[in-house]
């Protein structure tokens, strides 16, 4: 069964500081509403700049309330004013059990769960809204969970990187780290009008920008103005997922050999010169 409790004080609420929640451990946690008295989510992102949530030192999430309405209208989760949903358990998944593997299995961490709020300066907030009294944030929060211990320590982290594009035409992005699993790559650009992606030199997709909305279209997905999702998991399958893990051969008893990913390649096609924003869903085990 679900429950659903608030979340503890956070602690200091005030423009320019960042307010802090510790989390409970010992459950499996599905969402996390906040509720902060702003109304449209561009209300939103005048005062706060960023949502964290934190194991110890490890960022686990990492989103503007801007990336995270948007991931969310992606999977169909519509935004209420004046709430930000941080959901764990994915709704796209096509069945129950599905959905509640995805959930954050805290059973066991070490370390402290902290939920970050980061809230803009008051200057931030009037060059924003052409004013000039600032603003005093009144923050709530509501976490939707449940005991059951299923064992499963995979986790999606959620964070933001940059994408450096100097030229109009095709560029190589070769950084991520080979580990874990990539379940998307959320451009938030209109610079892009190709993608191919490639592991170890195996073309795993290659799609134009037309392709991947009528892609996502059909699957339930939808992306919002200004997003360009490379979603390996759109077919809302965990098998899906751009594994670093590869079958590299198969043993003497015929048992398969498995090794790290030596390559993982996005390779761009830019309309034009400009860096990008992304946000990175990755796969892991905590």
């Amino acid at each position: 069964m679900r429950l659903h409790t608030p979340l503890k004080s956070f602690s200091p609420v005030a423009s320019g500081q960042v307010a802090q929640c510790k989390i409970s451990k010992d459950r499996r946690i599905h969402a996390i509403f906040l509720k902060l008295a702003s109304e449209t989510a561009t209300q939103m992102g005048y005062k706060i700049r960023e949502i964290r949530l934190m194991l110890g030192t490890v960022q686990l999430i990492r989103l503007s309330p801007a990336q995270l309405v948007a991931l969310n209208a992606y999977r169909a989760l519509t935004y209420t004013n004046g709430w930000l949903e941080l959901y764990f358990s994915d709704p796209t998944v096509r069945t129950p059990v599905g959905e509640e593997s995805t959930a954050l299995n805290t059973f066991g961490l070490g370390g402290e769960l902290i939920l970050e709020v980061e809230f803009k300066t008051d200057a931030e907030y009037n060059a924003a809204t052409s004013t000039s009294d600032g603003f005093t944030p009144v923050l709530e929060g509501l976490m939707e969970y449940d005991y059951v211990n299923d064992g499963n320590r995979a986790f999606v982290t959620r964070k933001p990187i940059t994408i450096i594009n100097a030229a109009t035409g095709e560029f190589d992005f070769q950084t991520l780290p080979r580990v874990g699993a990539y379940k998307a790559l959320h451009l938030f650009t209109s610079y892009i009008d190709r993608v191919r992606v490639y592991r170890d030199d195996v073309e795993l997709l290659d799609r134009t920008s037309a392709q991947i909305t009528i892609l996502s279209k059909r699957n339930g997905l939808t992306p919002q103005s200004g997003h360009l999702p490379i979603d390996f998991q759109f077919t809302n399958q965990a098998t899906d997922a751009a594994e670093m893990i590869v079958q590299v051969g198969v043993d003497a008893a015929g048992k398969p050999v498995f090794a790290q990913a030596k390559s993982f390649d996005f390779k761009f096609t830019a309309n034009t010169g400009g860096n990008i924003t992304a946000v990175v869903e990755q796969i892991v085990t905590v």
